[in-house]
């Protein structure tokens, strides 16, 4: 089961997003950006989202390691990359309005920033700039 069922552990402003993530863009959108996303710390292992599950939001690791992986055939898992710091998941999946088309699960405990679906396509309308970065 992904975390989307249950978000009573999101906080806000205790972790900021990587300096990375909004370089280039101007003091409105990066103020804009602040009020778009919910962080999300994990205490343990968490999967994340898993392959054929509605694209609800990307997702930004801040901290930790996040295993992608994809089922094969026979069941098993295959590992297709190890996420890290400032990697996003889930964006092909979001912008293109489909189902998630991988397995994410933190590796140990991480911290991660959530945007919504409905949130990140607004705010790339109100920021057109934001698409370069």
């Amino acid at each position: 089961m992904s975390h989307t069922s249950d978000r009573s552990f999101i906080y806000r402003n205790t972790l900021s997003i990587p300096e990375r993530m909004v370089e280039g863009l101007s003091l409105t959108a990066r103020a804009d950006f602040d009020h778009c996303y919910a962080l999300l710390p994990t205490c343990r292992t968490l999967v994340i989202f898993t392959e054929g599950e509605p694209a609800t939001g990307i997702y930004v690791v801040l901290e930790g390691e996040v295993r992608v992986s994809i089922g094969s055939a026979d069941g098993k898992h295959l590992i297709l990359r190890i996420a890290r710091k400032t990697d996003v998941l889930g964006l092909s999946s979001v912008l293109a309005g489909d189902a998630y088309i991988v397995t994410t699960e933190t590796l140990y405990p991480a911290k991660l920033a959530y945007v919504g679906r409905e949130t990140l396509p607004a705010f790339l309308s109100r920021h057109p700039s934001a698409y370069q970065q």
